[in-house]
């Protein structure tokens, strides 16, 4: 989580930002709404304080193809959970407005402008760039017409629904665009989504026909995909809407026998039904019309099959792609766009939708990774991609390639202008990669949220601000994002709060925007739509991601999801569709009760996801259970649903209504200490789950002698002659072997005898361990941190103990020789003026005194983050009733924890600066120097915390026994390193190469 209180580093700024489309609509606002308007800032607030002429202004300045008129843009007093009409009156098609262009004189009529018969318009490319073809604009018309015209012979019409089970290809574009120009409905899902998940959407959009690639091929395989197609026929049998499949080639000259599937035929039997017309028709629909059904991960049930309309989408990309992306400032034929995606994720309508402004679509199909690393960035600078879209997981895995792959070194970029990433949380490590060693400086780098609910961005990137590093540049034009207090516990008629800027909350949207969905397919009361958005905060869309804003630059930083949906790699789904599989699985006389969570910890670049699975009496969990459930996960959801860790458990969360609680594991298991809801009917249970917040630790091999620091070492000598970054990788190799070699274990016989449990924590030999100076240690932890600045990460100390499992643990607080965090905001409450009062103002505290303390918590504003008070002052601060608000926070000072004091002085001195431990499953783990310490400094901060640790562990002595066995140092993203209490050994480099980032 970025720190919002420090100023982040610029990364890129636009050269001229009165060049923009955005300043020259600015302009023409002022001129004819009588507004002064000069930044961005004053846009993006005209845009959501006026949204009727906003939004009207789009329309006007950037048209559509239309007929009709309107009166209102939207009823401005209708509530935003209503779901009001946008500009009623007008009609439009989807597939016209992206294959023509408005002439400039008449809206209502279509021309090839921007869009120019031989110009190229779209090019498909398969995997590894083995296979490429390119389409101009008149033969996808002509295809698009000839299969729209198909349609209509075989009785497809407006509000039918089309589906494709295909990948990303022009035959699947061309689908797309044909059921749009009848007027009718486009569904889609990606190959290698499985047969139930594919089931559970078209079972209920019901559709009039489903077209599906007879083959596809990733990462270099090939599946023949007709047994899917039985297998989807037979789960649409009794669907009386269906008419038939329809297999699409996945080798345009070589398409499979479908014979022997059931109500299928191949796609040139279907369009011989148009007789060869390619004629252009165009069915124009009202503009809130649906012409597309998008599917929820949801945590509950079934995916929601989210509907979003014809004219709500369009607008919205008009305003993206021209007030956010300068698009009509550019020669169309000069554009290209490459959106790595699946046809099955919100972003392939991105990928669609850039054709609306005439720029040529790229569409790629299979693993970006094949042949090699290169190949796919080489494909960016060979067909002069000008924006592309990819996603965090790729840059990390350039990143961390042996050795790294870095685009600018592999390819020509100079015609790339923009790279957008989005579906994980972006780090700010990334952004520094991208521009001080991925991406040319010229390149906008632009971190993109907002996703399949609204299909559009709540917050993109603009050519009006600079960028910063790890945040999201802006929310977008016309949406009106707040941030929430995530601790008030909402319901119907609740209202929300909004946090102090720089606070972490909920992302709420509190104005009407044209992308809300009109509605979901099948939800005829809108319960589940109004649930959905609407139950959590009164009137208002809650997104369910946690944010910050800035307090400076005004920023956006994205902190993760708040509710269950799992998001491993960038692949999004629900933790229901586990359930489902669960459930329709043959699990039921073994498993009584699962939960699936996913785990990203502040040190972790990607989500990993967790099932926990609570048996039925009498029955064992097995490492052959654990088979079978990954394989029918893989079967009927994915491969890429599998969790990476299944566990048991003994009992699962549930409300007191018995509804399964996901939120509390996910954040337990995500390295959070909270405070268990009194809705929570078994809260207790959750004790159980902290443990997984180190999961490695718990895969760790339990026969091992050596501690888990010491055998991943073990082949590693302070003399060997390789380097840092080789060492690094040989350690990290080491330890997903040392993982490996646990699950092993775990396929014992079921009759080997069980192991009396041990009453202390396995204990390493050292003897004959291999340890390091700390020199070599920083050394090798520095190269982990390659790229980063000195204040980004930091370097923890751990003091492994010999210990009781059961008992007292060391618990404490201490000043370190060198602070790590310096800016610790201090509250003292004593009354104002007395000798308390101004000791505490000498001594440096921030915040001071009685009843005005007091009644800024109650108003929600809490300005310091540790908290102390004068003996004399506890009897007021008792009464005050703030210890329900500051104590889920941590800050309610009480005699227990050494925050109520006589020295009042003294005890800020001593916090300032201050950091606190705690000793869990016998480790204390501390933060103990920023990555630019130099040596001597690091040395000094151990040795002082070893000695408060030992002064804890002597207070304790007359009720259990403990001494430090190990001491391991590590770093933010750096593995554990044992020391051997030496500065340097004889081979260590000089501590001055240490000393300099």
């Amino acid at each position: 989580m970025a720190d919002t209180q420090t100023q982040m580093r610029k990364l890129w700024q636009a050269a001229d930002p009165k060049a923009t489309l955005a300043y020259k609509f600015m302009q023409e606002a002022n001129r004819k709404r009588n507004r002064s308007m000069q930044t961005w800032d004053d846009l993006h607030n005209w845009s959501v304080e006026h949204i009727s002429e906003f939004w009207e202004e789009v329309f006007q300045q950037y048209p559509l193809i239309y007929s009709g008129s309107y009166h209102n843009v939207i009823n401005e007093n209708a509530r935003m959970d209503s779901i009001p009409t946008w500009f009623e009156g007008v009609k439009l098609n989807f597939a016209e407005n992206v294959l023509l262009w408005p002439d400039p004189k008449d809206s209502s009529r279509a021309t090839t402008e921007r869009k120019r018969d031989a110009a190229i318009a779209c090019t498909e490319v398969r995997e590894g760039c083995t296979e490429m073809r390119h389409f101009t604009w008149k033969e996808i018309r002509e295809r698009v017409g000839l299969l729209a015209n198909a349609m209509r012979a075989r009785g497809v019409k407006k509000g039918n629904r089309v589906a494709v089970v295909a990948s990303n290809s022009v035959d699947t574009l061309t689908v797309f665009y044909a059921i749009a120009a009848v007027g009718g409905i486009f569904s889609s899902s990606s190959t290698d989504m499985g047969t139930k998940g594919v089931l559970d959407r078209l079972r209920q959009i019901r559709p009039k026909y489903v077209f599906i690639d007879d083959a596809a091929v990733y990462n270099g395989k090939t599946s023949d995909l007709r047994p899917k197609m039985v297998e989807v026929q037979a789960g649409l049998k009794d669907i009386k809407e269906l008419q038939g499949l329809v297999s699409l080639p996945r080798w345009q000259h070589k398409p499979a026998d479908v014979s022997s599937v059931p109500q299928c035929e191949t796609l040139a039997s279907f369009l011989d039904s148009a007789k060869g017309d390619t004629t252009l028709r165009f069915e124009r629909v009202d503009f809130r019309d649906p012409f597309i059904i998008v599917y929820s991960s949801g945590t509950t049930g079934m995916p929601k099959c989210i509907v979003h309309s014809v004219g709500g989408i369009l607008i919205n990309n008009r305003k993206e792609a021209n007030l956010h992306r300068d698009a009509l400032n550019h020669d169309p034929e000069d554009s290209c766009t490459l959106q790595y995606t699946t046809t099955g994720w919100i972003m392939y309508l991105s990928s669609c939708l850039s054709m609306t402004h005439g720029s040529r679509c790229l569409l790629y199909d299979g693993s970006p990774f094949l042949p090699d690393l290169k190949a796919f960035i080489k494909l960016v600078g060979e067909q002069k991609v000008t924006e592309l879209g990819i996603s965090p997981r790729y840059m990390q895995t350039l990143a961390t390639a042996k050795p790294p792959v870095l685009p600018r070194d592999v390819t020509d970029l100079s015609h790339l202008r923009r790279v957008s990433s989005t579906g994980m949380v972006l780090s700010e490590a990334q952004f520094e990669w991208f521009y001080d060693q991925g991406f040319p400086p010229h390149v906008q780098f632009g971190n993109i949220a907002g996703g399949t609910d609204l299909a559009a961005c709540l917050m993109l990137d603009t050519m009006m601000k600079p960028l910063y590093s790890g945040g999201t540049m802006t929310a977008g034009l016309g949406m009106k994002v707040e941030v929430y207090d995530q601790e008030i516990e909402g319901g119907k008629a609740v209202k929300g709060k909004p946090v102090r800027v720089g606070e972490a909350g909920e992302l709420v949207c509190t104005r009407p925007f044209p992308t809300m969905p009109v509605m979901f397919w099948g939800d005829e009361t809108g319960e589940k739509y109004f649930n959905a958005y609407f139950a959590r905060f009164d009137n208002v869309w809650t997104h369910g991601d946690f944010i910050s804003v800035h307090p400076q630059n005004g920023q956006i930083y994205l902190h993760g999801r708040a509710d269950g949906v799992l998001n491993p790699s960038g692949v999004r789904f629900g933790s229901a569709e586990i359930y489902n599989v669960l459930e329709a699985s043959d699990f039921g006389e073994e498993i009584a009760d699962s939960v699936c969570v996913g785990q990203r910890r502040p040190q972790d670049m990607d989500e990993s996801v967790m099932l926990f699975l609570m048996m039925k009496p009498g029955k064992k969990f097995t490492q052959e259970l654990v088979g079978r459930v990954k394989e029918a996960i893989a079967r009927d959801a994915g491969k890429r649903c599998v969790p990476k860790y299944v566990f048991e458990t003994p009992e699962i969360p549930t409300t007191i209504n018995l509804k399964k609680v996901e939120l509390p594991v996910k954040q337990i298991v995500s390295g959070k200490t909270i405070k268990p809801s009194d809705t929570l009917a078994n809260k207790a249970c959750l004790d159980f789950y902290y443990q997984f917040a180190k999961v490695e630790e718990l895969v760790q091999p339990k026969t091992s002698t050596s501690s888990p620091t010491t055998s991943l070492l073990r082949r590693l000598a302070p003399t060997t002659t390789t380097s840092p970054l080789q060492q690094l990788t040989q350690i990290r190799h080491a330890q997903t072997s040392q993982n490996a070699q646990k699950y092993k274990r775990k396929d014992q016989p079921a009759s080997q005898k069980k192991r009396k449990s041990r009453t202390t924590f396995l204990q390493p030999d050292l003897r004959n361990a291999i340890q390091f100076s700390l020199v070599d240690a920083m050394r090798y932890l520095r190269a982990a941190e390659v790229g980063r600045g000195p204040t980004s990460s930091k370097y923890e100390i751990h003091l492994r103990l010999r210990t009781l499992k059961n008992g007292p643990v060391v618990r404490n607080r201490m000043r370190l020789p060198h602070p790590v965090k310096t800016d610790l905001r201090i509250c003292v409450i004593a009354a104002p003026d007395s000798a308390a009062a101004r000791a505490a103002q000498t001594a440096g505290a921030s915040v001071i005194g009685e009843e005005s303390v007091f009644e800024a918590v109650k108003d929600g504003r809490i300005e310091f983050d540790r908290c102390i008070c004068h003996q004399d002052s506890l009897a007021k601060l008792q009464k005050s009733g703030v210890a329900r608000i500051l104590g889920p926070r941590g800050l309610m000072p009480s005699a227990k924890t050494g925050t109520v004091v006589k020295d009042v002085g003294t005890s800020v001195r001593e916090m300032v600066g201050a950091s606190e431990y705690r000793e869990r499953l016998g480790v204390v783990r501390m933060a103990i120097g920023q990555l630019g310490f130099t040596p001597e400094e690091v040395q000094k901060n151990i040795k002082a915390f070893i000695g408060g640790v030992k002064r804890d562990i002597a207070g304790l002595s007359d009720r259990i026994s403990k001494e430090v066995q190990e001491v391991v140092l590590s770093s933010t993203n750096g593995p554990g390193i044992s020391l051997n209490g030496e500065m340097r050994g004889a081979n260590s480099v000089p501590t001055r190469d240490v000393s300099t980032m």
